[in-house]
């Protein structure tokens, strides 16, 4: 009976020493970045884009067509949520809201060729979007993509000075349509634990609308379709 006990103590002594010494052995990290939750922040960049100006009523030609490449700057706020499906998949869904600030103007090559000056200006206003995001993260670092619903208030007119026939348009509408793109985020730490910076690349269309005026000569119109990109940089918070 002593023998059998001995050997139950020994057994059990080997086996802590083992196990010390197998944890030892074993690599120790540390705990991965954790994506869940709520998050808020502002974000900074630039626009360009085009504007596609195409005659519809034969002013200066049915089907004729020039396009403006405003640019300028965008600038908001952005609220949204994160799930970490598992260590590496993350799902999300992000809104923002801000201004596009873009702005540009130009002249018909038709309407050049026929000594008239007929010119499309545009510049963008509030704008919005909402998106769901779909990332891949390594620890602290996560790389997504991103697209759904965005909309714009953006004014267009077309204008014509032509002798005795002036003609101007005057487009203000909010307009909707789908915009897509993806960016980096990388958490930071130490002091600015909770934080995250990120750069993002969006591309939009918010599709065509109507420009229309009214002269001597009769009515006239111009399909302006909008269609453009969005570079910016971002500052979350996580709560």
């Amino acid at each position: 009976m002593r023998r059998i006990a001995f050997l139950c103590i020994a057994a059990v002594f080997c086996a802590d020493i083992s196990a010390a010494y197998c944890a030892d052995l074993s690599p120790s990290y540390a705990p991965r970045y954790n994506w869940n939750g709520f998050y808020a922040g502002l974000h900074l960049g630039g626009a360009w884009g085009q504007n596609k100006a195409v005659d519809t009523a034969n002013w200066n030609g049915t089907g004729s067509e020039f396009t403006a490449n405003p640019n300028g700057f965008v600038g908001g706020a952005q609220i949204g949520y994160n799930w970490q499906a598992d260590e590496a998949l993350v799902l999300g869904l992000e809104a923002d809201i801000g201004y596009l600030g873009f702005n540009g103007s130009a002249t018909s090559p038709l309407a050049v060729a026929q000594g008239t000056g007929t010119t499309i200006s545009s510049e963008g206003g509030l704008y919005g979007s909402i998106r769901p995001r779909i990332g891949f993260a390594w620890d602290r670092a996560m790389i997504y993509g991103t697209g759904g619903l965005i909309f714009a208030n953006v004014r267009s007119q077309v204008v014509d000075n032509l002798a005795a026939v002036p003609i101007a348009t005057n487009r203000t509408t909010t307009q909707t349509g789908w915009t897509a793109g993806g960016g980096v985020e990388v958490a930071l730490s130490g002091s600015m634990s909770g934080w995250s910076v990120r750069g993002e690349y969006l591309y939009f269309d918010l599709g065509s609308e109507t420009a229309t005026g009214v002269n001597a000569l009769g009515t006239f119109t111009w399909d302006v379709r909008t269609t453009g990109s969005i570079g910016r940089f971002g500052l979350n918070r996580r709560f």
